[in-house]
């Protein structure tokens, strides 16, 4: 019965992947670098209804999953810990960054979408940055 139980687990687990968050910026920017990924920040905040959805609803997703898991190295941060000179609207808001140098794309996602809305918003960027 242990054996059942734990091969359950192992899985489950392997069905439902989770977003590999990347801690620190500097860290996230040498793997985008290694993998020749876009940097995404995932700026959310205490409260933000429309953060818990994109968090638990819409990144969840397995073909959301799949695509930052192929194009993107993912950060996510609090609001409050922003560095200095990074104005955003509201909460959530997805900005983009090339690793080659770090700096800001002039990409920015702000709001909580659907699967296939948010889904469609990053293959378009991905395609529009592959243009340039």
């Amino acid at each position: 019965m242990k054996k059942f139980i734990l091969i359950a687990t192992l899985l489950s687990s392997s069905l439902f992947g989770d977003i590999n968050w990347n801690m620190g910026f500097n860290s996230a920017k040498a793997k985008a670098m290694r993998e020749g990924k876009i940097m995404m920040l995932f700026v959310t905040q205490d409260g933000c209804r429309a953060c818990d959805y994109m968090k638990y609803a819409t990144l969840e997703k397995e073909s959301v999953l799949e695509e930052l898991d192929r194009y993107f190295v993912p950060i996510q941060i609090h609001r409050d810990f922003l560095p200095p000179k990074t104005y955003i609207k509201g909460t959530p808001t997805f900005l983009f960054y090339k690793p080659s140098n770090g700096k800001r794309l002039k990409y920015r996602i702000l709001g909580g979408f659907k699967e296939s809305v948010f889904l469609g918003k990053i293959q378009a960027l991905r395609k529009a940055l592959i243009k340039e």
